[in-house]
């Protein structure tokens, strides 16, 4: 069994955290253990590398809402007459980055993705633990 690599030791331990504080949060206002079990998720993925696609669907997703937010918050003032379609996207958009780790995982996911596309370790741990399930 190979050791794991330092990237993936840090951005599990960043997920771990992460979680940790939003189950945290989730003790005053349950809204948050939503957000916490997916990063959880997230650090038992990029742990065991077991699923590459569904972490990168996660974070992908996650990233795609939070910008659709903040898109539709910016741009509020140019929709003006459609002002309860923006309240109802802004609204979508906002619940569904919640659901996918808020922007605790879009914070964190951003090195995640950099690393993924300049860096050979992470690719290469990813598909090594897709090849071999047991490992």
């Amino acid at each position: 069994m190979k050791p794991h690599p330092l990237e993936i030791l840090i951005f599990c331990g960043l997920f771990s955290a992460a979680a940790l504080f939003m189950l945290f949060l989730g003790t005053m206002a349950w809204a948050y253990s939503v957000p916490a079990a997916a990063l959880a998720a997230a650090a038992i993925l990029i742990w065991t590398g077991w699923q590459p696609k569904l972490l990168l669907a996660l974070v992908g997703l996650n990233q795609l809402t939070a910008i659709v937010l903040i898109l539709v918050l910016f741009y509020r003032r140019t929709m003006q007459p459609a002002e309860i379609v923006t309240l109802d996207l802004s609204s979508l958009a906002l619940i569904a980055n919640m659901l996918l780790g808020g922007p605790a995982l879009g914070l964190l996911s951003i090195p995640l993705l950099a690393r993924r596309l300049r860096d050979k370790r992470l690719p290469a741990w990813l598909t090594s633990r897709l090849a071999s399930p047991a490992a």
